[in-house]
């Protein structure tokens, strides 16, 4: 008997001193994760995934809290160590229920961030329809309207920093020449728009962080049929701005994107320059993306190569490269220009060419541009992690910076 206690009382030591080396390690860790913060080589989100992610530096973690709470569940020592033993043995085995655990946790704290930014945020009150403020829920357009029939009509997006639109001239570059190509008059000039910009924005006392939508069509048909020139009224011309800031935890934990079996077409199909309101392509690519559990879809190229994302301009970073497509199969978008701008201005290397998916997933860091988002790091393409972190990588921060300067020189 006395033997089976000795045996007993044995293990039970070696247990504790299995606790004690975990508890060591445990301390080792968190110096590890403060030295990890003050070097500044991974932002706050990605060395908690490291350790997360990581089983072993998961339980090492938790365990003191386990210790704590151990006495009100009753739980004695030797049973705490077997059920770290089984759960760590559990994880190794099965790596990808962490996954999911995280997944899940990150989910539930973008939705809850990404709610409370929308809800600081004022409401958007006052539309313009045709030259008239009218209320949001008094904004109509006919259903003869060829925008609404056949999104035969075009668009710009643009945003609104300290009472200035950035890159005004820019974005009325794009929409005039697209509207003189499929023949659209849009029955007003730059200073028209402009004005008309302005008025809606003071309508609902808007001044910053404010985007607009601004649409124009080919105007009311007569038939439901979709040959031009049954249009007999029009341009239709709709402007709606709303109070909208980047998600902050897309920035700090990045964009997932998908790789889609939809592309981008050749330009005598529809040419992606045209920013127009058929937008059903870019659709198809964003649902195939979110099926795949993915947040965005990147899009390939008639022959295979990257091209872009369904909403934005892509761009790849390899050994201080900036690399983007040729720009034949994607929308000309004024961000993704003045970011090439950038690099040629700050001598980094900038190319665009024709470059695969192996290159792209061995990429130090990929980011998109829009007039919106500016430029987003993406965290993950296809499942496979981009650079080392989810956020923002050095160079991305960077042209991050060179924009935002760019753009108070442009709005000041």
């Amino acid at each position: 008997m006395e033997k089976k206690n000795n045996k007993k009382k044995t293990l039970f030591n070696k247990l504790l001193v299995g606790k004690n080396i975990l508890t060591l390690l445990f301390v080792i860790s968190i110096i590890a994760l403060v030295l990890i913060f003050s070097l500044n080589e991974v932002n706050v989100n990605g060395a908690i995934n490291i350790y997360i992610r990581n089983p072993l530096i998961f339980y090492i973690l938790i365990f003191p809290l386990i210790q704590i709470y151990a006495p009100v569940l009753h739980i004695n020592q030797s049973t705490i160590i077997f059920i770290l033993l089984v759960g760590l043995s559990f994880s190794v085995m099965f790596p990808n229920i962490f996954d999911f655990i995280v997944g899940l946790l990150q989910l539930g704290y973008n939705t809850i961030t990404n709610i409370i930014e929308i809800r600081k945020l004022p409401p958007i009150e006052e539309v313009d329809v045709n030259g008239e403020i009218v209320h949001r829920k008094d904004a109509k357009i006919s259903v003869y309207d060829s925008g609404f029939m056949l999104g035969d009509g075009m668009w710009e997006g643009m945003r609104l920093y300290d009472g200035k639109w950035a890159f005004f001239d820019e974005h009325m570059d794009r929409l005039f020449s697209a509207c003189y190509a499929v023949g659209i008059d849009i029955g007003l000039d730059r200073d028209g728009i402009l004005n008309a910009l302005t008025r809606t924005a003071e309508a609902n006392g808007m001044v910053t962080d404010a985007h607009c939508r601004l649409m124009v069509t080919r105007g009311i048909k007569d038939k439901p049929f979709q040959h031009p020139h049954l249009s007999r009224s029009g341009p239709s011309i709709v402007i709606i701005i709303e109070h909208s800031k980047p998600v902050k935890s897309l920035q700090s934990q990045g964009i997932r994107l998908a790789t889609v079996p939809q592309v981008r077409g050749l330009p005598m199909s529809q040419d992606a320059k045209y920013n127009s309101h058929s937008k059903l392509n870019c659709v198809i690519a964003c649902l195939q993306a979110e099926q795949s559990g993915a947040d965005e879809g990147l899009m390939l190229d008639p022959y295979g190569f990257v091209n872009t994302t369904n909403a934005c301009n892509f761009f790849i970073i390899r050994k201080g490269e900036v690399w983007t497509s040729t720009g034949d199969y994607c929308m000309n978008g004024v961000t993704r220009q003045k970011i090439i701008d950038l690099c040629k201005i700050n001598n980094i290397p900038v190319f665009m060419k024709n470059f695969s998916l192996v290159e792209t997933y061995s990429a130090d860091e990929a980011f998109l541009t829009g007039t919106f988002g500016a430029q987003t790091p993406v965290a993950s393409i296809d499942g496979k992690p981009i650079g080392y972190n989810k956020g923002a990588g050095p160079l991305t921060k960077h042209l991050q910076n060179l924009y935002m300067n760019l753009v108070k020189e442009n709005t000041t």
